[in-house]
């Protein structure tokens, strides 16, 4: 399903755009341009007097919602990204602190099966500390 978001003021690389047009599918953004007229069959979002930036992508962060990602678990895991996701961050890179193996191994092994299912958020993983003895 298409979602076009109109007449808002859009960053781009370039400066600001106003009133100007995103279209998006998917969670991914096929286009945006100076062109604000709607897409026949598209979701319309009014962004009338709203600035639209780029999603963030979190580089450092121990967990979110109440959940920390050295639990290992794939529901805190799955907890901690969905809050993020629910506040402008697009991509994350869980940070795992210093731990014994048995706890790294664990969210790592979480880790890698996020990044393995379609469209995940999560890119990678942040080790943080000395791991290795």
């Amino acid at each position: 399903m298409l979602t076009q978001i109109i007449n808002g003021i859009i960053h781009t690389p370039s400066g600001w755009l106003k009133d100007g047009s995103i279209i998006i599918s998917d969670n991914k953004i096929l286009e945006v341009s100076n062109c604000d007229r709607p897409v026949v069959g598209a979701k319309i979002i009014d962004a009338k007097g709203m600035y639209i930036t780029p999603g963030g992508i979190e580089l450092h962060c121990h967990g979110g919602g109440g959940r920390d990602f050295m639990e290992g678990t794939e529901e805190a895991f799955r907890t901690a990204v969905a809050t993020h996701m629910q506040h402008g961050t697009t991509s994350i890179y869980p940070t795992l602190s210093s731990s014994s193996m048995p706890m790294i191994r664990a969210a790592v092994a979480t880790t890698e099966k996020l990044m393995a299912e379609k469209n995940s958020p999560v890119l990678g993983l942040h080790l943080e500390g000395h791991y290795f003895y």
